[in-house]
């Protein structure tokens, strides 16, 4: 899968760019991530917290910081997965890593209630709304029509890179740099998050919205995507985010302003 090197240079120390992915069309641009009208953009992760979207187009955003426990129990998964240090042994962590910390997620989304839910998504659109006419309309199609599962790829595509920057801020990525999210054209046009394999600078796109009702479906039902796919590869493969190839040594796509 990760073909063969390109001719072209790619970071070969930290992570990623962080002004890079900031200043990206999907980070500073409200139609798609929805921020405060005071950030010049919606905040990157940093160290291991993070502000996560949830419900359809970003109509409700929790801060989360993760744990020093959890924090340890990614140490002890990339403890367990890396039988060797190469970007092929380190993608199969990152797949497992990026569920498990869904996983937590979906605990702290359940977890509130639906007059915090409320609070949140009131909040958000008095941020994004210009007028009080305006703000009350969009709060009521969200809250109408959304539920706080109830998301699409661009959610997803910034659940996704948030989760990767939190691995790479924590130091568990070596072998692979994290890119501002990629944008497939079409009908509909399709948002994920990206990877580019260090050794090679191979960009990939990086799904979470793919398989997504699948893990949900294993959520609902108390159990764990990351724990299965860990201790069965084989059976649960199928559950990991979905990649495909997005150039050598080129920057993912995205549309123009």
């Amino acid at each position: 899968m990760l073909g063969t090197p390109a001719h072209a240079q790619c970071r070969r120390s930290d992570s990623y760019d962080r002004t890079e992915i900031a200043s990206s069309t999907f980070f500073n641009t409200r139609e798609q991530t929805k921020f405060a009208s005071g950030e010049r953009s919606y905040p990157l992760a940093s160290g291991g917290s993070a502000r996560y979207c949830f419900s359809r187009g970003c109509s409700g955003q929790l801060p989360v910081d993760w744990t020093p426990q959890e924090q340890a129990q990614l140490r002890d998964l990339r403890a367990a997965v890396m039988t060797k240090e190469d970007p092929a042994t380190e993608l199969r962590f990152i797949k497992i890593a990026t569920l498990q910390l869904e996983a937590w997620l979906y605990k702290r989304l359940l977890a509130l209630s639906p007059v915090t839910v409320s609070q949140i998504m009131k909040r958000v659109s008095g941020n994004y709304g210009h007028s009080q006419s305006e703000h009350m309309t969009w709060m009521t199609g969200a809250m109408g029509s959304y539920g706080r599962f109830d998301k699409e790829c661009a959610t997803y595509a910034m659940e996704a890179t948030q989760h990767l920057l939190v691995l790479a801020n924590l130091g568990f990525i070596q072998h692979w740099n994290i890119k501002a999210p990629a944008y497939r054209y079409g009908l509909p046009g399709h948002w994920t998050a990206a990877i580019e394999n260090r050794d090679t600078c191979e960009n990939f796109r990086f799904d979470l919205n793919s398989r997504a009702s699948a893990r949900y479906d294993l959520h609902v039902r108390g159990q764990n995507p990351a724990a299965l796919a860990l201790q069965n590869p084989q059976s649960y493969n199928h559950l990991f985010p979905g990649m495909d190839h997005n150039g050598m040594g080129r920057a993912a796509a995205s549309p123009m302003k």
